[in-house]
Formats: C-alpha cells, structure tokens, sequence
C-alpha cells in the first residue's frame, strides 16, 4: 500500500508477461466487429449507415433497389494481386530484382503436380514436422 492509501498489484514476471500478452490484439484484425442492421452485408445497412462520402443520411429508400443484382453493381471484386497488396502492402506482381512487371501464367492446384514441380526445382516437397512451443524457463 502507498502512503497516500492506493494498493498496487505485483506480479511475478511470467505471470505479468502473460497478462500483457492477453490483451494484445491479434496482427490484422478488426478491434470492432458490427452485428444485426450494422454488419457490413446487412440488408438494412443502408437505411441507418449514411453512404461513404458523407453525401447526408439516406432515408426512406425503396425497397425494390436492395438485393443481389444492385449488391453486385456495387462490389468491386479484387485479383489476388489486388488483395495482397491491399492487405500485407506488398505488389507481389513487382520483380524484386529488376523491379519489372510479373505476369501470372499458370496456378498449379493439385497435390502431385506441385510435389513433381518442388523437386524438380530442389525444393522439399514436403512440410516441415513443427516442435509444440515451449514454456519459458
């Protein structure tokens, strides 16, 4: 206790350390999640959001505009190229040696093919065994 009547918690340093790391968000993640007529694809959403721009509120709008054909004009869909860059702000269409234009030309999805092209290239083919992290000591 101090002297002018406060108490102070003391914690060992591990247990300190694990309630620091407790209230740390994860990288990349929303700290506010919206719910019901806020949800980012409410079918309501645009009877109580005002629209992007700050244009005023939007009141009173038909209901017959709502649906999938007028969600679709609204939506841009990103490449993958797009999404990378977007979200880890990194243009992985961007040589890091010439710093010229990449192009995608082909996207190997089955198993055999990608472990048949990772060996002909000297890569292993199969995952590493990951080791459970330890405790501190």
């Amino acid at each position: 206790m101090y002297s002018d009547g406060t108490k102070a918690l003391v914690f060992a340093p591990e247990v300190f350390i694990e309630k620091l790391c407790a209230v740390i968000p994860p990288p990349r993640q929303n700290l506010v999640s919206y719910f019901g007529v806020f949800a980012p694809n409410a079918a309501l959403r645009p009877d109580v959001v005002p629209p992007p721009g700050g244009e005023g509120k939007r009141l009173g709008r038909p209901r017959s505009s709502r649906g999938a054909a007028g969600d679709q004009k609204r939506r841009k869909k990103y490449s993958w190229a797009e999404l990378m860059k977007r979200v880890f702000e990194v243009d992985v269409l961007v040589c890091p040696f010439c710093g010229g234009k990449r192009k995608l030309i082909a996207q190997i999805t089955r198993a055999s093919a990608i472990r048949a092209f990772l060996t002909s290239v000297g890569l292993p083919a199969e995952r590493p065994i990951l080791k459970p992290a330890l405790w501190p000591p």
